[in-house]
Parts: structure tokens; sequence; C-alpha cells
């Protein structure tokens, strides 16, 4: 019995290790694509209502995750737009004047970060400017 104590307490050990390297797999899943915005993106805006019930997914997110995306890249706009009663929406602006609009009505923190990662991926199949290389080349 003193045997099988240890053994669960092994296996214990064995998951809760498990446990925290599939989180720090996460985390650095969620940071790449978060630095990887200014690579992509010249420019995401968030438009919300202040108080609306459809926009709180994406007011959680902005709240949550502002200063993380403002850190990671300093050369990306980051556009906050309040307005009562508009439908929450993410808008990305490309190079060459290329933008993408989807609406996040309804939708959860989770599902707002899903949504701009779909658009960063977006993003890396689309042409760069020439100017963009050379800025992006110096920030890094």
């Amino acid at each position: 019995s003193n045997t099988h104590k240890r053994a669960k307490a092994r296996h214990s050990r064995r998951k809760d290790k498990e446990g925290k390297k599939e989180a720090r797999k996460r985390k650095k899943t969620e940071m790449s694509w978060k630095a990887a915005l200014s690579s992509t993106v010249r420019e995401l805006r968030f438009n919300f209502c202040p108080k609306g019930e459809s926009s709180t997914g994406v007011r959680n997110f902005v709240e949550g995750n502002y200063h993380v995306l403002r850190h990671l890249n300093p050369a990306t706009a980051l556009l906050i737009r309040n307005a009562p009663g508009i439908e929450p929406r993410i808008t990305a602006c490309y190079d060459f004047g290329k933008e993408e609009m989807v609406s996040v009505s309804d939708m959860s923190s989770e599902d707002v970060e899903k949504t701009i990662q779909h658009l960063v991926k977006k993003g890396m199949s689309m042409p760069v400017s020439g100017e963009r290389e050379i800025f992006t080349a110096w920030t890094i």
C-alpha cells in the first residue's frame, strides 16, 4: 500500500508536468501569432458598442489583450472605436490598400482571438510592399 501511494504520487507528478508542458506550448503558439501581427497587418480596427451585449466578447478581448498586442507590435496601428448601437466588427488593413472586415457580434473573447488569428494568417499569403519589408527588417 505504501508502494501504491508512491506510484500514484509519481503518476500525479507526471500528469502535472505534461499539463505544464501543454500550457507552455499553447502560450508559445498564442504569442507567436500576436508577434506576427505587425509583419502582416498595418492596422487593426476594433469597432464596438461600449455597453451593448453583442459587443461583450470584443470588449473583453481588447481589455485583456490590448497592452500585449501594443507591446509586441509597436509599428501596427491598433485603433479602438466605441460608438453606441453599432455592430461589433474588426477590420484588418494590409499592404496595397487591402482590407478585411469581420463581424464579431455575439462572439466570446476566445472566438474574437481566433478571428484575429485568421486575419493574421490571411495576411501572410498577401503580397508585402517593399517599403514594408525594409521597415520590418529594421524592427526585428
